[in-house]
């Protein structure tokens, strides 16, 4: 009976993390939606000035994978969810600040009004905090809940920007976003509270949650997606509004095939932190790899026929920089998995980020000294050639410099 119990346990976890994995599929279809509606009905010229401010909540998503991964370990570990409510208000606190930036950063990107970047900025602040609420149904096993809402936000979304495509698009985007993600989040939260775990959880004695997990790991998260996010901002305040909107169009398709492979990675941590063999988390290397390269491969020819149903002729220029930055997505994936992957254990966060760092500098240098659209595009390449020379050679410099080795 043990045995048929563990059985059927194991059976519907697995049901649940693959309604989960699809329920996110969904959403991202959801979202490269809502792109799409706002590209077909305000035209290039208006997308070009509003894609850095639409990719704002899917920055801090990912920015926030990491410290919704450390909420949700400390939640199964305390079997308590005192502390993600805390941190909610510690951000939405926290996080407030920001605001007083939107003038530095509308005069950046050549927008002449303030409130968009500020209605951006507050949609961060509220994407971010709503990674809590998030980790309590993780925590808890409330994944069928988890998988219904990440669906339910971008359609409803979509639906609810629908009669304001011609009515300051930019305004409503940005407070639809925000309503959903802050609804969502209430309803995440109270459905935690309410139905409490699906299963016992055990408690155990390990390793404390430091300040240093939270924040490390949310760094890492939106060092991950910089690469797809720097030619947006780049190109909307250096190139003609023309350049721009096809950067910024090939910078979104390219970002959202490498999100397509994000629940492979997701699926693996648990299963990392949980010592499983280095032969599975290779076979899951390569799975997210090849997934990876099929979803370039495939925005890559899809991406320039839709371009060009939208806005005819002038899509032909998109083939160019979407050519370079889908190269780049591969690569990305396969870093993101084995920097994920190999921060189950706690250590490295500071040398990932070391290498992060470098390679967004790297791609920021590259675009101010060329001054051009291939300076640009060529970005994600950049500082992933970066990226993965620094985190192989620290890797090979630590390995040979290490107490075994040089005691062998």
């Amino acid at each position: 009976m043990g045995e048929k119990s563990r059985f059927y346990a194991k059976f519907a976890s697995m049901k649940s993390s693959l309604f989960l994995v699809v329920a996110c599929g969904l959403g991202s279809a959801a979202n490269a939606s809502f792109t799409l509606v706002f590209l077909r009905f305000v035209g290039q010229v208006r997308y070009s000035a509003a894609a850095p401010l639409l990719t704002v909540g899917s920055v801090a998503a990912t920015a926030a994978i990491g410290v919704e991964y450390v909420a949700t370990i400390h939640i199964v570990r305390s079997g308590s969810l005192t502390v993600a409510l805390r941190q909610v208000f510690v951000v939405l606190l926290f996080g407030s600040p920001l605001l007083i930036l939107a003038p530095v950063v509308a005069a950046f990107l050549h927008i002449g009004s303030s409130v968009p970047v500020l209605l951006a900025t507050a949609l961060f602040v509220c994407t971010f905090a709503a990674a809590f609420p998030s980790a309590m149904l993780l925590g808890y096993g409330r994944l069928w809940a988890l998988g219904l809402i990440s669906i339910a936000e971008p359609v409803v979304r979509l639906v609810a920007f629908v009669p304001f495509v011609h009515h300051e698009p930019i305004d409503a985007a940005m407070l639809i976003s925000i309503a959903v993600t802050v609804v969502g989040g209430i309803a995440m939260a109270v459905i935690a509270i309410v139905r409490g775990p699906r299963r016992p959880l055990s408690i155990l004695a390990q390793t404390p949650i430091t300040k240093k997990h939270w924040m490390g790991r949310s760094a890492i998260g939106l060092g991950l997606l910089l690469p797809f996010v720097i030619p947006t901002w780049m190109a909307r305040a250096h190139l003609s509004v023309s350049q721009a909107g096809h950067v910024a169009l090939a910078a979104f398709l390219a970002a959202g095939a490498l999100l397509l492979v994000a629940p492979v990675t997701s699926a693996m941590i648990p299963r990392a932190a949980a010592g499983e063999h280095k032969s599975v988390l290779n076979r899951a290397a390569l799975l997210c790899f090849s997934l990876a390269v099929v979803a370039a491969f495939t925005c890559w020819i899809l991406g320039p026929l839709a371009a060009t149903h939208l806005f005819g002729e002038r899509a032909s220029e998109l083939r160019d920089p979407l050519t370079v930055m889908a190269l780049a997505v591969p690569g990305w994936a396969f870093v993101g998995y084995w920097i994920w992957v190999k921060l189950t254990d706690g250590k490295g966060i500071v040398r990932y980020l070391l290498a992060l760092t470098i390679g967004a500098v790297a791609q920021v240098v590259t675009a101010l000294s060329l001054h051009d659209v291939v300076g640009v595009t060529v970005g994600p390449l950049i500082s992933l050639a970066f990226t993965g020379v620094f985190i192989v050679t620290t890797s090979v410099l630590g390995k040979s410099f290490s107490p075994e080795r040089r005691a062998a």
